[in-house]
């Protein structure tokens, strides 16, 4: 089992949703959140998988998994 691909984790891309904030921050930029929300809707199961897959193959030493994965997404 991936030890990146949790429930918590799973949760964290539904946070967009859920945000009142007009911008979010991604990769040390402010995106808008529509921006945001639009790219998030355009994924599908691979990507996630893969990207939780590639996190699995490497192990990097990750402190801020959400920002990690919001920027990888």
């Amino acid at each position: 089992m991936n030890p990146y691909f949790t429930a918590q984790n799973t949760n964290e891309f539904t946070f967009a949703e859920r945000s009142t904030a007009q911008t979010m921050r991604i990769g040390k930029e402010d995106v808008p959140r529509a921006n945001v929300l639009e790219r998030f809707r355009e994924l599908n199961r691979f990507h996630i998988e893969y990207i939780f897959d590639c996190l699995e193959e490497s192990r990097p030493n990750i402190r801020n998994i959400r920002g990690y994965l919001l920027t990888a997404l």
